[in-house]
């Protein structure tokens, strides 16, 4: 090369901003919001810390919303699957969100599991989720009185909550032993 030579390479194609974080740290950071549970607030204070990266939380939530998006369709083809399924598994449980309390209803079988999340706890919620409102197989649940709100499907309790009733019965009424 001679002195004053200019050479120039093609900028990455995937590179829009003047600042860009890759797909490693994208990745991470959906990782730890999702399935650590880490709060964005939380993902934030660990990359600035451990990594020296100073990540807005702005922006941690803009790549979850991305992942998310980008799942859409992948959920959905999930959800059509419990909905179709002959023998569905469902619970709820309380998860915090933005401090207050929501809940995640499971709609699972041994291929698939969807989750959805409702401030809603019971039948809004589970209206609001979407899957027993259309399921027609056989819905295997705990003794939750929402669940009994579905006449057209068939019912089956699962043997670990019924123990956990009939435990409870026991612990709190030992006099009828």
């Amino acid at each position: 090369m001679l002195y004053g030579d200019n050479r120039r390479g093609d900028f990455p194609s995937d590179v829009k901003a003047a600042v860009q974080y890759g797909e490693n740290l994208q990745a991470l950071a959906v990782a730890l919001n999702t399935v650590g549970a880490v709060s964005i607030k939380r993902t934030h204070e660990i990359l600035s810390g451990v990594f020296n990266i100073p990540i807005a939380a702005g922006t941690i939530s803009s790549m979850v919303k991305r992942c998310a998006d980008g799942l859409s369709e992948t959920v959905g083809k999930i959800k059509d699957k419990m909905i179709g399924s002959a023998l569905g598994h469902f619970d709820e449980t309380g998860t915090r969100v933005d401090k207050k309390l929501w809940w995640v209803h499971d709609a699972s079988n041994s291929e698939y599991t969807y989750l959805d999340i409702s401030p809603k706890r019971g039948t809004a919620g589970m209206e609001q989720c979407g899957v027993l409102p259309e399921f027609k197989g056989t819905a295997m649940h705990d003794c939750w009185a929402s669940y009994w709100n579905y006449p057209d499907i068939q019912h089956a309790v699962c043997c670990a909550h019924l123990l956990r009733e009939l435990t409870g019965i026991s612990d709190n009424h030992p006099e009828q032993k």
